[in-house]
């Protein structure tokens, strides 16, 4: 490198740097009067408990960088717009980490013994962890859409808290930039657990960045005495994108009462527009033990493959919105080794099959962020757009082959106040000697108000409905109405049929309350739903409905999930009930209403 060369790295390391330091650390107010030697004040941090000063230390919320949003939507590359092709000088990469740097320095006996059990436990995120999701590099032109999709690929990831690149320009004739990538870690461990009866329970411990290397490691125990296993594992490891090509790898294994299972699965998704092969590959042997005394032992495998292509101008400056269009084919293959005596008719969940699939999917994509959406005021992504997705099969089951077909279309709308307006409508099935069996029809939709605020406080009011309709599918084939389905209150797997709608009514108050650092959310809610059976099993026709409040915890710095409480009242053909619930998880982002996946899939009947 030349002494220009070296000159302009110099001075962009030194103005990135300056600008990072600006933006990221304490401002320093100016010092207090010192107090006498004999004074006996105390901080208030210093004279409240060790145990609220451990939460404060660790728990806390701290506000989020994205809070001045303040509920309204911003297209996610708008703000690097101005800066679209310039040249990156350099890529600076920071961790904000969420613990203390004096951290064996103060407290009593039993802070300091917490601490030090802990320490070995905190696992920074490594630079190169981070740098793997960066679409962008030192010496290209800047592309507005390569950082606004890192900026999406890094907060997906469950132990980053949240990110914010800046785009820093850099004094000198050739007006280059440099790029600072910020980060802020979340908690990485967790517990989670499950107790049906003290001699019935799952206790888990598991963490989402083992070492800093984004590696998922979760170990659960597992026991049922009344089982001949009594005592289980399962564990369940997962690397994404080890090697910067956004491949993901998953390694399961179960030993317990539930079932032994073995699974490896290798998957590359449309993780971003820039993707331009996907595909991947998995690998299953289970045997279910807790299957009412069925046998169920079965080998299973698939594999897919498609190809991504960008569909006229790349990244149109006046709306950073992209069209792609993505064909795929793939190939699914089970075979029982145990299982109950099977026929054309009977027990059809136990047939050997091998399923080729073909799909081609088309989408327009646009990416926003907002906040106080589904969370506490941490940024929050929503994919706009629309999407067209169908899907052709040719299944070669054990006593005859059949044909299907599926078809799929999606539209979210998001506009700048924060409104979001999305719905989806699918359906098909497979045709066999002429006639149509397997069917699905399934719509849903979702409006979303904007944010209102109310002094210190905010609120959002959400419109659901969801519609899914079974068409001469087998008595096996059922769905249940339940608290899966948005239907609070109500048992899952109880009322079942082949015909279901929900639609339910919900506002949700974000109060400026914090719990030990866990913020606070108030909710209200009605739900309605129905249920029928159409297949002759007797199951008739259900309507629930029923409404109640809640209040939701949640410390988007913990990988730990969302906590709710409600209150609630139901009311159906027996007379109504009064119903608690204590409710872990979920909630944490939006509904994807476009596409989960360009994987081709039949239409799922759930």
């Amino acid at each position: 490198m030349n002494a220009a060369g070296r000159m302009r790295t110099s001075t962009a390391l030194a103005l990135a740097l300056a600008s990072l330091l600006s933006l990221t650390l304490p401002r320093v107010a100016p010092a207090a009067p010192a107090a006498s030697a004999d004074s006996s004040a105390t901080s208030p941090v210093e004279g409240r408990s060790w145990l609220n000063r451990l939460f404060d230390r660790y728990l806390r919320t701290r506000p989020h960088p994205m809070e001045d949003l303040r509920g309204r939507a911003e297209a996610t590359a708008d703000r690097y717009l101005e800066f679209a092709g310039r040249t990156i000088d350099v890529v600076l990469v920071s961790q904000v980490t969420v613990f203390d740097e004096d951290w064996h320095a103060k407290g009593n006996l039993s802070t300091r013994l917490f601490k030090s059990l802990t320490t070995p436990l905190q696992s920074t995120t490594g630079d190169g962890t981070i740098r793997r999701q960066l679409l962008f590099s030192p010496g290209e032109a800047l592309d507005p859409l390569a950082l606004a999709d890192s900026e999406l690929l890094l907060r997906s990831l469950p132990f980053i808290d949240d990110v914010r690149i800046m785009v820093i320009p850099l004094v000198g004739p050739e007006s280059n930039v440099a790029v600072v990538v910020e980060t802020r870690d979340s908690w990485p461990l967790g517990v989670d657990g499950k107790v049906v009866a003290p001699d019935r329970f799952d206790a888990g411990l598991y963490s989402v960045n083992l070492l800093g290397h984004g590696l998922a490691w979760s170990n659960e125990l597992v026991h049922n005495a009344a089982s001949p296993h009594e005592w289980g594992y399962h564990g369940h490891l997962r690397q994404p994108n080890p090697t910067g090509h956004f491949i993901d790898m998953d390694l399961d294994f179960e030993d317990s009462w539930r079932r032994l299972r073995r699974r490896f699965q290798v998957t590359k998704n449309l993780v971003h527009p820039g993707v331009s092969l996907v595909g991947g590959g998995m690998l299953e042997g289970t045997d279910d033990r807790d299957n009412e005394g069925v046998p169920r032992r079965f080998v299973a495998a698939d594999g897919w493959l498609g190809r991504a292509f960008r569909i006229g101008r790349v990244g149109d400056r006046a709306t950073t919105a992209r069209i792609l269009l993505v064909p795929a084919m793939g190939i699914v293959r089970t075979h029982f080794r145990a299982r109950p005596e099977v026929s054309l008719t009977e027990n059809r969940g136990y047939h050997d099959r091998t399923l080729a699939l073909a799909g081609l999917s088309l989408v327009k994509v646009r990416d926003f962020k907002t906040n106080f959406f589904y969370g506490m005021g941490e940024t929050e992504d929503i994919r706009a757009g629309w999407s067209l997705r169908m899907t052709l099969g040719y299944e070669d089951g054990e006593f005859q082959a059949r044909s299907g077909s599926w078809l799929g279309v999606g539209r979210v709308s998001v506009l700048q106040g924060g409104q979001v307006l999305a719905g989806s409508l699918e359906g098909g099935g497979y045709w066999r000697n002429g006639k149509f069996e397997e069917g699905v029809i399934d719509a849903g939709g979702l409006l979303a108000s904007r944010l209102y605020l109310l002094g210190a406080y905010s609120q959002r009011w959400y419109v659901r409905a969801g519609y899914t309709r079974g068409i001469n599918r087998f008595p096996e084939d059922r769905i249940s109405l339940g608290n899966r389905e948005g239907l609070r209150g109500v048992d899952d797997g109880v009322l079942t049929g082949d015909e279901r709608l929900v639609a339910s009514l919900e506002t949700r108050i974000f109060t400026p309350w914090t719990l030990l650092g866990f913020r606070c959310m108030v909710l209200g809610y009605g739900d309605i739903g129905f249920i029928a059976a159409h297949d002759g099993s007797g199951g008739g026709r259900h309507v629930v409905d029923g409404g109640g409040l809640g209040l939701r915890l949640d410390n988007p710095q913990l990988v730990l999930p969302p906590l709710q409480v409600r209150l609630g009242v139901r009311d159906d053909a027996d007379g109504g009930d009064t119903v608690v619930e204590i409710v872990f998880g979920g909630g944490r982002s939006p509904e994807n209403f476009l596409f989960p996946s360009v994987k081709p899939e039949p239409v799922a009947f759930r």
